[in-house]
């Protein structure tokens, strides 16, 4: 079935023996055991749909946080000096700002440091070990990076400097030898864990060390869960398991009138209701990823530990400030690099002459959900090219650009399953593009998109909106339903902040509000504006609040004419 923007859509293939099973076994609606199946739910995730999971403590038998428990307790106990050395984005923010809560309590001589995306690059690098060296360091701690330092770690080693490397992205060379290593995807000590971003597993190295040093009734960690919700949306971790688990106890322990490090930004978009995990990724995260898009990496980090209420109010209004210059200069940039792309592949690799690199990572997100691709983009730093990279389900990206660094043809290469960054030179450019052509593989089902069923506007009730809630929060791996409603007619539209556009739908005596986003001058949205009979629309459902009220919203993904 085509649609006006060119997709083709198909209804997802459930057995319905299956559903009807589910739905009995599990006392569920069809619906919502149609959406559990689609969204590979298993017996144990089912289960805890009603009940409290109890959280999970198998981390106390891990031998690298016993090792990392040790290090940590003797550095602060003997008082020397620690150094906190994390990325730039969200993920490394607030992992280095959970550490920095802790080692503040414990009265610990530390600092942080947060590395310049144009100065200093991604991760670790020599020159910069150098000069921890000379300032003494004893003990420093990478969040979020430090995976494939191989050349920094036996720098530190030499200098007889320890280090704790905490991260969750690919590895190059197992040979890496800091002090303690902890890496999801380093043994199959950590096989129920590979889904952890690195504040995830920093929260749990807390959790640890409290519970050991029988401190866990004095240091509130639960406050700064909020934390780890905020890395595990920001990197696109899947919301399943623990994940989900973790981020709906943040949510729910998250007290909005309490002054906090997100007050000033809630207040700026006007959230005064519960927070939700759409407001970590679309309100919070994007802001607090700003300064490291644009040349002021430590300022997201200083907020997150700041206590002081003068300080972080003027660190959001400069971060509120960062982000709108952003969003312009990410509209530009948008556009011009759309106009040259080719879409003749399997997957989108441009490179684009005087752009920001900081913004490559969130163009190519865009661009990878509206084509369904995987996205490369790329532009000229000095002697080499720097990119981003962003995937869709099944290609993994990380995966790809490390084989392309472990195979010499990028300079540096990796990341994760849905994100990866990379740097080569200008000669491998070719080298890159038909090593990608081999592994992204045709396949004819790349460009069919899925809807989940065909529905009435009398799905949308109550009982419908009580039963998302408990298959929330949605995101990474529990992706929204994604829904075909035939015969529709569009009564009112406004278009809001001259881009997108809102709608309220009709369907027989039923209405529903929705939004098409980024929609203003294409195709859709003329449609939205300007056309007046029945159409069939493809929507997300989502659970929209407004003054504490709930209903259910629709996304608009595409309209079949």
């Amino acid at each position: 079935m085509l649609s006006v923007s060119g997709r083709d859509w198909q209804e997802t293939k459930i057995d319905d023996r299956k559903v009807e099973k589910y739905s009995q076994k599990y006392n569920l609606s069809n619906f919502t055991s149609k959406l559990l199946i689609n969204n590979n739910f298993d017996e144990d995730e089912i289960y805890y749909l009603n009940q409290k999971p109890g959280i999970d403590y198998t981390y106390k038998n891990l031998k690298d946080f016993k090792l990392a428990a040790t290090l940590i307790d003797e550095h602060i106990e003997q008082n020397k000096k620690i150094l906190l050395f994390g990325d730039y984005d969200v993920d490394g923010g607030c992992s280095v700002a959970l550490l920095a809560k802790y080692l503040k309590f414990k009265g610990a001589d530390f600092n942080y440091y947060i590395p310049d995306r144009i100065k200093d690059g991604y991760g670790p690098n020599l020159t910069l070990m150098r000069k921890f060296s000379k300032e003494k360091i004893n003990l420093i701690i990478f969040v979020d990076c430090g995976t494939n330092s191989f050349d920094e770690i036996n720098f530190l080693n030499s200098n007889d400097i320890k280090s704790i490397i905490i991260d969750h992205h690919k590895i190059d060379n197992f040979k890496v030898n800091p002090s303690v290593f902890i890496n999801p995807l380093k043994s199959s000590d950590y096989k129920n864990y590979n889904f952890f971003c690195s504040t995830n597993l920093v929260f749990f190295l807390l959790r640890f060390i409290l519970f050991k040093n029988r401190e866990n009734k004095k240091f509130n960690l639960t406050k700064y869960l909020i934390y780890a919700a905020l890395g595990t949306i920001c990197d696109v971790m899947p919301l399943r398991g623990l994940n989900r688990y973790l981020s709906i106890e943040a949510i729910n322990s998250f007290n909005l009138n309490e002054d906090n490090a997100f007050s000033h930004i809630l207040k700026f978009n006007k959230i005064n209701r519960k927070l939700t995990i759409d407001d970590l990724g679309y309100f919070i995260g994007p802001v607090l990823n700003s300064g490291g898009r644009l040349g002021k990496s430590k300022l997201a980090t200083k907020l997150l530990i700041s206590e002081d209420k003068k300080e972080i109010e003027k660190i959001s209004k400069e971060l509120l400030y960062t982000n709108e210059k952003r969003k312009i200069i990410e509209e530009r940039t948008l556009e011009k690099i759309e106009g040259n792309i080719g879409l003749n592949k399997n997957y989108i690799f441009h490179i684009e002459e005087h752009i920001s690199e900081g913004i490559l990572g969130i163009i190519a997100a865009r661009l990878a959900e509206k084509y369904n691709k995987p996205v490369i983009l790329a532009t000229y730093s000095g002697n080499v090219i720097k990119g981003s990279a962003r995937s869709v389900e099944e290609i993994d990206i990380g995966k790809i650009l490390l084989n392309l660094k472990q195979k010499n043809i990028l300079i540096k290469g990796g990341g994760h399953a849905m994100a990866g960054g990379f740097s080569l030179l200008k000669k491998n450019i070719k080298k890159v593009d038909e090593y990608l052509q081999k592994q992204i593989k045709i396949n004819k089902n790349n460009n069919i998109n899925k809807y989940l069923s065909k529905h009435s506007f009398s799905l949308l009730n109550n009982s419908l909106l009580i039963d998302l809630r408990k298959i929330a929060p949605f995101g990474s791996k529990n992706p929204y339903p994604i829904l075909l409603f035939n015969k529709i007619k569009i009564i009112k539209t406004k278009i809001i902040n001259k881009k997108h556009i809102f709608f309220v739908a009709k369907s027989g005596i039923k209405s529903c509000e929705g939004m098409a986003f980024n929609s203003v001058d294409s195709e859709i949205g003329n449609i939205l504006l300007y056309y007046k009979r029945e159409i069939s629309i493809i929507s997300e459902l989502r659970e929209s609040t407004y003054k504490n009220k709930s209903k259910l919203q629709l996304i608009l993904k595409d309209i079949i004419n």
